[in-house]
């Protein structure tokens, strides 16, 4: 494998230093969330942070330099620490992705993919929730590959598991691998994957309705245990789903998960508007990311949300140094073992067509075709390779790295600052981190950076509310 130099990832220093934030505007009296009168409103105080928890680290070769964790995807007690930790930094939220099947469907990628073998996620936050106390636990589950009742199921025995902190993030799965796996012919269109998402959270939302609050009264002069009058079947009949009966469960304590989604398609941003209450993205550039929360902002209240109902948080690639020049180093030893390879393999799995005998890796990456994949991904490295000049190469080396999320690569106080000022510009309502390493940026990122955001006022020092719902300030 060889050394992957590149200017834009390892020269432009005050970029990565702060957040990029190419071509930015000033868009503060457009990027807050609007009330009925038309004027600017915020929906909280400080940042609301979650933790993108994988075993090794969001840079690919995280995994493959000296003294680095590997194997460690099934290391139950490598994965509570981290949990433990984040805790300890009072983290709002841990967030499990999860595609179900292989992600990396290329080969050559697969066979350096050290995060490519891992837990159910349920079932592991299952786990992480009896090691913890307060965090919110957060995973995706597929509305193309899980059925209403049984995931509403699932959701609502770990919220009552853990104490109200239990959320969903709402995936429609765009791998046409999966559906082969499943059994499937073939998944469903873009346009039908979303239409089929609405029905199946509406579904679930009725099934969370099954019993009254008061449904558990335990007469014994009555022989009564359960009141009957407090029973509320679901009936539905829609274009995909006929759904009939109740849980075998009881209100849990928030009496449904936080709904999170992390759409970026015109379709998955109006998903996002109508049920998200944290809304999860891929924002390179300060200005993508305000853009993103006007947009969102006007979706939200076409559907008649309160400002208060939902958080922006976008991924941010964080690497923590001593000094900038110390952060930098250890991105330019991360970036020495990463492939070429690997970038086109990411081009792959995210659903971006990259044809060697059509296009060229120097050709500019406006002209990879659009596919069924993650169009909104696609969009927004599409704008990033516009306003930056970026080849496929480039942009290949960019995901390698990040995944195409803002990077935030410096000294505790060059992160802090980035986080302040995204923050303060209305861009953001917190972050999803990413830490390069596991579990080095997360310990150093818990001790450094947390600290400066608190003297800041940006970050709070302990939980609220009992509740993941309650404790993020959400009505």
């Amino acid at each position: 494998m060889g050394a992957l130099p590149d200017a834009r990832l390892a020269g432009d220093r005050e970029i990565h230093r702060r957040g990029e934030d190419h071509g930015r505007t000033d868009l503060r009296a457009r990027c807050g969330v609007f009330d009925w009168n038309g004027e600017v409103m915020t929906t909280r105080e400080g940042l609301r942070l979650g933790l993108f928890l994988v075993p090794t680290g969001h840079h690919l070769a995280a995994w493959a330099v000296a003294g680095s964790r590997s194997g460690s995807g099934l290391d139950i007690g490598h994965l509570e620490s981290m949990a433990r930790t984040a805790e300890r930094g009072r983290f709002d939220l841990l967030f499990l992705a999860d595609v179900v099947g292989l992600f990396n469907v290329d080969p050559e990628g697969l066979q350096r993919d050290a995060n490519a073998l891992l837990f159910e996620p349920f079932t592991l936050l299952s786990r992480l929730s009896a090691v913890t106390g307060h965090i919110g636990l957060v995973a995706s589950a597929s509305t193309s590959y899980n059925s209403p009742f049984a995931l509403a199921r699932m959701l609502s025995s770990l919220d009552h598991l853990s104490g109200g902190r239990a959320g969903w993030n709402i995936v429609t799965s765009y791998q046409p691998a999966l559906a082969k796996a499943f059994g499937y012919a073939d998944q469903l269109s873009h346009d039908q994957r979303y239409g089929k998402a609405a029905e199946f959270v509406d579904v679930a939302r009725q099934l969370w309705r099954s019993w009254g609050e008061k449904a558990v009264v335990a007469d014994k002069s009555t022989r009564t245990y359960l009141d009957l009058a407090e029973l509320h079947p679901t009936q539905h009949e829609g274009a995909y789903y006929s759904v009939t009966g109740a849980l075998s469960i009881g209100p849990s304590p928030q009496g449904e998960p936080l709904l999170v989604q992390a759409g970026s398609s015109a379709q998955g941003r109006d998903f996002a508007a109508r049920f998200a209450e944290v809304m999860f993205g891929v924002a390179p550039t300060l200005q993508q990311a305000q853009e993103f929360k006007v947009d969102i902002a006007r979706r939200a209240a076409g559907h008649g949300r309160a400002p208060s109902s939902y958080v922006y948080l976008p991924g941010a690639f964080v690497l923590v140094g001593e000094s900038t020049d110390a952060a930098f180093a250890k991105l330019d030893e991360l970036n020495a073992h990463v492939d070429p390879v690997d970038g086109v393999s990411m081009l792959h799995n995210f659903g971006i067509a990259f044809d060697p005998e059509v296009h060229s890796l120097d050709d500019p990456f406006w002209m990879l075709p659009a596919t069924s994949g993650q169009e909104g991904r696609r969009a927004a490295l599409a704008n990033l390779a516009r306003e930056q000049d970026l080849s496929v190469r480039d942009v290949c080396r960019r995901i390698a790295v990040s995944r195409g999320h803002a990077m935030f690569v410096g000294s505790p106080e060059d992160i802090a600052d980035g986080f302040e000022r995204w923050y303060r510009e209305q861009a953001v309502d917190g972050f999803n981190v990413m830490c390069a390493r596991l579990p080095e940026d997360l310990d150093l990122f818990v001790e450094h950076v947390l600290p400066l955001l608190r003297a800041r006022g940006l970050f709070p020092a302990g939980y609220g509310d009992d509740t993941l719902r309650g404790s993020m300030g959400l009505s």
